[in-house]
Formats: C-alpha cells, structure tokens, sequence
C-alpha cells in the first residue's frame, strides 16, 4: 500500500512539476509578449495625442493676429526682425514650446526661438512635410507645421517643435525599462523595435529594452520546485493516508467561502474542527471575513456620511430661509391654544397644528446640521406603541390604508420619537409611491437584543442595481423624487445604533433594526 501511495505520489509530482513547468513557461512568455505590445501601444498612442496636441498649437500659432502682422510687415519691410522675433519668443514661451520657427514662402529663416537653437535642429524641424517625429542626437522631436494666411495666400510658415525625452523618459520610468534611439541593423536579443507614428517619408524607429529576467528566475524556481516535490512525496507518504480524508472536507468548504468572499460576499463563517492547521487557517479566514465585513460597513457609513456632509451645506441655506416662517406658525398655534380653552375640535386642530410645526421645526435643525452626525433626544419609550400611533396618524393624513401587525407586546428602546416618526413616514410614503393601490404591512418583532419594524408592499422589490445605491444622496428611481428620504433614515438609524436593510426584487420590503433597551 505505502508502495503504492508513493509511485502515485511520485507521478503525481511529476505531472505537477511538468505540468506547472509548462503553464508557468508559456504564461511569463505570455506576460513578456503582452508587456512588449502595452509598451508599444502606451509609445504609440502617447505620441498620437502629442501629434494632435502639436498640431492644435501650430494652428493656434499660424491664426495669431500679432504674429500675422509681424510677419507681413517684415515681407513689406525687409530688414526689420524685432516684431517676428518677438512674437516668435512669446508665443514659444506661452505654449512652452522647445522650437519655433517662422520662416518666409521661399523657405527663408525670419526667427526662430531659442535663438541659439542649433542651426541642424532649425532646418530638421522646418523640414517639410506632415507632423512627424525625427531624431537629432540621440533626442527625439515631434514636429507641426501650419502655413499663415493673408488674403487666402500662404505668406510664411511656422514649425513647432518639441522634445519627447520627457515623454519617453516618464514612460521609461513607469514601465522600467530602457528607451533608446534605434541602432542600425537588426534589433538583438531582448530589445523591441518601434515604429513611431508620423515617419512615412523617413521613418523614425525607437528600441525598448526589454530584457527577459523571468526566464532565468523560472529556471531557477524550477530547480527549487523539483527539489520541494521530491521531499514533498517523501514526507507525504508517511501521512497522506489517513489525512487527506479528514483535511480534504474543510480546505474545500474554505476555498468555497474564500470564492464567496473574493466576490464580496464577506462574512463568511466556517466551523474550526480541531487546533491543527487547517482549524488555525479556518479561524483566520473566519476574523478575517467579519474584519472585512466590518470594514466594509463602516466605508459605507464613511461615504453615506461624506454625502450627507456634501450637501449639508446646500441643505443648510434652504433650511435657514424656512425656519422663521415655521417659527411663526409654532408660536400662533401655541397662542392660539390657549385662547381656544377647551373647545375640543379647534383644541384638535391646534395641537395637530403645533405638533407638525414641532416636527418641521426639528427637521429644519436636521437640515441645518445635516452635514454633521445626526444628533438624536434619545428617551425611553415603546416602540409598538409609537409605530401603532404614526401608522395611524399617516393613514389619517394620507387616507391610505396600513395595517399594523406587532408580533411583540411591547419593545422598550431608547429613541429620539420624532425622528423615528420622520423614519416611518419616509418609507411608509416609499411604500405607497410604489403601489399607490396597495394595503401597506406594517410589523414589530423583537429577534435577540434588537427591535425589528419591518414595512411590507405588494410593488416591485429592489433590483441588485438599485440595492448598491439606493442610500445614496439624491438617488432616487421617481421621477419627482429627491433621493433624500432614505438617505435621511439611514442617518437617522445609524444615530440610533440601528441600520435599514432593503429586501429583493420580489415585492417592496424595508426592515429597520434598533436595539432594545437593556
């Protein structure tokens, strides 16, 4: 048996070894090849968009009117150089050109700028012909031309010109490697030779460096691999026997929970069999999914916060322009009630009347700070009793039907009422915007050390897309909606140490959590 455990542990080993041999071969071949052809394509396209940038500025240059007028007067006043010269000077200092040239119809040099620009480098950018890049030295140019216009005839003509070493030398730098001005015959052994864009009439060639150090590290990592294989099998056949039956059940639960998260599926738990190894690994990955649970709880709350403080300020002016006028309006009905006595509907009225004006006065505060955490009057009170009352004030007040089913007597929390109130009636008016003729579901549980209020519609549920987004600040799938109400609850049920969970696409369900009072 221990015979043939290893003859199938040395076979196995050898597939392995050829088999990674082969993969890992022809995959850094496939990495060296797609380097060579991203450094291609990054010189190319690179010097493609310096082409149309160079060709922009020489139309720019050719069209400016000081330059046009210089440069006549100089045609009609032979001798007379200081206006081109100067123009030329300004306008290569404003686009922070390395070379420009004017010269006359017949070819002639009027100015150029640098004036101690080397005379080659002058005649090798007003060459002629299209925008092209040429070699001078061991540095490459790229080059425009554009013809100035007077009276629809060329009088003269610019050529603009500037260095790539800045260009080439930043893409150097990224992808570490060499460039350099093509040598003569064919490139050797590990350099890539690049045709640069523009060199029709005499082409301008570029070679990349690209030296291949992971075929000496794969032969020696190779080396290292068989020597690892063979004193792998060895060890294994001692232990291979009997552990691979009880190992191999968790390491694959493991690599399916691993998936999961790698798909952002966090919170992953699995159960640590043991204290061997593969338990140790279990308990790792099982801190390490709800760290990366927790991480990406709070990078929501971060960024919810971060948009709610965005347009905090934005909220904040509108709320101050309103909070005089409800001022006025909370005052007169206090006033007002006292005046009334005891006539019992004006009595009604007045107090439905000031307890509305209290409410919006408490959402204008919110509004004033809601670029800052929300602040909530945490009191002892119970929450079926408080849902029972606002289902049924939002139904007296919306004519819309809400039936109420607690599945707890009663659940103490510590909670702010109005904001709790302002919570309810977000998504009970959410609820009745997605199914104008449908009954609403209203229901309060208790589950573990939490209160659980969930509201229930017959419209259609959150698809994924929406689920991602939907507590975003001003994301909303109504047309006259403002995307703030359910952004505002989620605030207001974090404040509570509480969060909102939305359900599936099956029908409209929003559940808010809030932990009970000890």
């Amino acid at each position: 048996m221990v015979a043939l455990v290893a003859a199938f542990i040395s076979l196995t080993s050898a597939a392995l070894f050829f088999g990674i041999d082969h993969f890992v071969t022809r995959h850094f071949g496939e990495l060296h090849r797609e380097r060579a052809e991203r450094i291609r394509v990054l010189v190319s396209r690179s010097i493609q968009e310096e082409f149309l940038r160079m060709e922009g500025i020489a139309k720019l240059v050719a069209d400016d009117a000081d330059l046009r007028h210089a440069t006549y007067y100089h045609l009609y006043l032979e001798g007379e150089r200081d206006h081109p010269r100067l123009a030329v000077e300004r306008i290569a200092r404003a686009f922070r050109l390395d070379v420009l040239t004017l010269r006359d119809a017949r070819g002639r040099l009027i100015a150029s700028a640098p004036r101690e620009a080397p005379r080659p480098l002058l005649d090798a950018a007003a060459a002629p012909g299209p925008t092209r890049v040429f070699w001078s030295g061991r540095n490459a140019w790229i080059v425009a031309g554009a013809a100035l216009m007077r009276d629809e005839s060329a009088i003269a003509h610019i050529h603009v010109a500037r260095s790539l070493d800045a260009l080439l030398g930043a893409i150097a730098e990224r992808e570490q490697t060499t460039l350099r001005k093509s040598a003569t015959g064919e490139p050797g052994p590990g350099v890539l030779r690049i045709a640069l864009p523009g060199g029709a009439s005499a082409p301008a060639f570029l070679d990349v460096e690209l030296p291949d150090t992971a075929a000496s590290a794969l032969s020696k990592a190779k080396q290292l691999l068989a020597v690892i294989l063979a004193i792998s099998g060895t060890l294994l056949v001692a232990a291979l026997a009997w552990a691979v039956r009880w190992q191999l059940a968790p390491v694959e639960a493991l690599a399916r929970a691993a998936a999961a998260v790698g798909r952002g599926e966090f919170g992953q738990k699995l159960e640590a069999r043991g204290n061997n190894e593969v338990a140790n690994l279990v308990r790792t990955f099982n801190a390490m999914s709800a760290d990366l649970a927790q991480l990406r709880r709070l990078e929501q709350q971060l960024r919810h916060q971060e948009c709610l403080s965005a347009i905090g300020r934005v909220a904040a002016r509108v709320a101050h322009d309103i909070n005089n006028p409800l001022t006025v309006i909370s005052n007169v009905a206090r006033l007002m009630r006292r005046e009334a006595g005891s006539s019992a509907p004006l009595a009604e009225d007045l107090d439905l009347i000031a307890h509305h004006a209290e409410r919006c006065t408490r959402t204008v505060q919110q509004l004033l700070a809601f670029g800052r955490p929300v602040r909530i009057n945490a009191v002892p009170l119970d929450l079926v009793a408080a849902c029972r009352e606002i289902a049924a004030r939002w139904e007296a007040g919306r004519g819309h039907g809400v039936r109420f089913e607690p599945a707890a007597t009663g659940l103490p929390v510590l909670g702010d009422r109005f904001q709790i109130e302002q919570v309810m009636d977000n998504l009970l008016d959410n609820a009745h915007e997605a199914c104008p003729l449908c009954e609403i579901v209203v229901t309060a549980e208790r589950s573990h050390d939490e209160a659980c209020i969930r509201i229930l519609d017959q419209g259609p549920g959150f698809p994924p897309e929406v689920r991602e987004r939907v507590f975003e600040p001003f994301f909303t799938t109504r047309s006259g909606g403002t995307g703030l109400g359910l952004a505002s609850a989620l605030a207001i049920a974090q404040a509570h140490a509480g969060r909102i969970e939305i359900g599936g696409e099956d029908r409209g369900e929003v559940t808010v959590w809030l932990p009970l009072r000890p």
